[in-house]
């Protein structure tokens, strides 16, 4: 039985030349959570700056896929709104 990773994915390999930093300002300690596509094809996990990417689990494929949330709120006027809501 082997005893190595089936997969490593370096999700914050760009804040190693920064990691004296990160220790000083407690950010070294932040977490970020996984979870597991239902197919368990995709893993996602949470980053700095409102980021998260989508890795295949598959140690043959290396396409990932960052996205980024927006707190911005689509702006609806009130017709359209009610529109929506008679559908």
């Amino acid at each position: 039985m082997e005893r190595q990773p089936v997969k490593t994915i370096p999700i914050h390999e760009h804040l190693r030349p920064r990691l004296c930093d990160t220790y000083e300002n407690d950010s070294i300690f932040d977490k970020f959570e996984v979870v597991f596509s239902g197919d368990a094809k995709n893993v996602m996990t949470g980053s700095y700056n409102n980021n998260f990417m989508i890795y295949p689990t598959d140690p043959e494929k290396e396409v990932e896929v960052v996205l980024q949330a927006d707190n911005n709120q689509p702006y609806v006027d009130k017709w359209e709104k009610e529109r929506i809501a008679c559908w």
